[in-house]
């Protein structure tokens, strides 16, 4: 019943913006997620075979699935992208900046696939704001450009 209601207001959705979905079935999971999915799994759908295991976020299936190479992709950068956030926010640490990029790419990872376009930014958000936080917790603070 779940499922239902959400296949048919991702449709209503995608008829009201006029989005055609009819050469990439896949975008309509791209711009709207599958927060039902995820309800209805619950805790499973973070275990082997679930969608959110951290294999189908991680390194998802490429067979078939082109637009799967992003999520590679962008697994494979995020090491690159944390080793660039050290120094990005002169008022935070370069611990707190560090983790704060890794919770933001966290986030968004599992975000994007159960919320979509929409959802997944907010997940980023949040898990960037936690992993600030937890940069403060282990005490790291920016150092004073004035020191000697």
């Amino acid at each position: 019943m779940i499922k239902q209601a959400h296949i048919k207001g991702v449709d209503a959705a995608l008829a009201h913006f006029q989005i055609k979905t009819g050469f990439l079935e896949g975008i309509k999971n791209m711009v709207i997620g599958q927060p039902g999915r995820a309800f209805v799994e619950g805790p499973k759908a973070f275990q082997e075979g679930g969608m959110l295991s951290h294999k189908n976020v991680w390194w998802p299936d490429v067979k078939g699935k082109p637009l799967n190479w992003l999520g590679r992709a962008s697994t494979v950068a995020a090491p690159l992208m944390a080793m660039s956030a050290m120094r990005s926010n002169p008022n935070e640490g370069h611990l707190s900046n560090a983790l704060g990029a890794l919770g933001g790419i966290a986030g968004s990872a599992y975000g994007y696939p159960a919320l979509g376009m929409v959802g997944g930014p907010m997940l980023g958000a949040a898990g960037a704001r936690l992993g600030r936080g937890i940069g403060h917790l282990l005490g790291s603070e920016p150092k004073d450009p004035y020191a000697p």
